[in-house]
């Protein structure tokens, strides 16, 4: 199913950097559950061209709670960037709050989950929680990111590091082709 828009305009999306959020009402529903893969083959990722300027989701599920997936410059270390793969805990990567590029998570057991951002993956032992069934937001939902995003992956565990080497390297095509 496509994206349900909410509140975005034509002049909101660039061809080659993407689409643009405000950072307070609009998004889009990816019109997926969080419950759409297994519990513990998942992954989010998103590419983003301009980062959010505040601590607000880049993806995440509509409603906080058990089996959490979610891209979020957080409110208690805005500095920082946070992924989650259903589960409550969560990777930080310290000092990359105002990172651009690739930034991912996907989880491929029920007893780990790797994460991906500034070109470095980090893993975390944590045993998957229950999936929710709320749907995934990009933009978040109630914590609207401002980020411009070109990209965004929502699926099956899959290798984190080869999707970002492809990803940057459609993306530097775009940049060059693109005037």
């Amino acid at each position: 199913t496509a994206p349900t828009n909410f509140n975005f305009v034509s002049g909101d999306y660039n061809r080659k950097t993407g689409l643009i959020g405000d950072g307070s009402t609009k998004r889009l529903n990816a019109n997926r559950a969080g419950s759409a893969d297994p519990q513990n083959s998942s992954h989010i990722s998103v590419y983003a061209t301009t980062a959010t300027t505040q601590n607000k989701n880049y993806i995440s599920l509509d409603s906080p709670g058990a089996g959490r997936k979610q891209i979020t410059r957080p409110n208690d270390l805005p500095a920082d960037l946070l992924t989650r793969n259903n589960s409550a805990t969560r990777v930080d990567f310290v000092g990359a709050g105002a990172a651009t590029g690739f930034i991912g998570t996907s989880r491929a057991s029920s007893t780990q989950y790797t994460a991906r951002a500034l070109s470095s993956t980090s893993t975390l032992s944590s045993t998957s929680d229950g999936v929710s069934a709320n749907n995934l937001f990009i933009y978040g939902d109630a914590a609207f990111a401002d980020a411009r995003l070109a990209f965004y992956s929502i699926g099956e565990s899959l290798n984190l590091a080869l999707l970002d080497t492809r990803v940057t390297q459609l993306m530097t095509d775009l940049n060059n082709a693109i005037p």
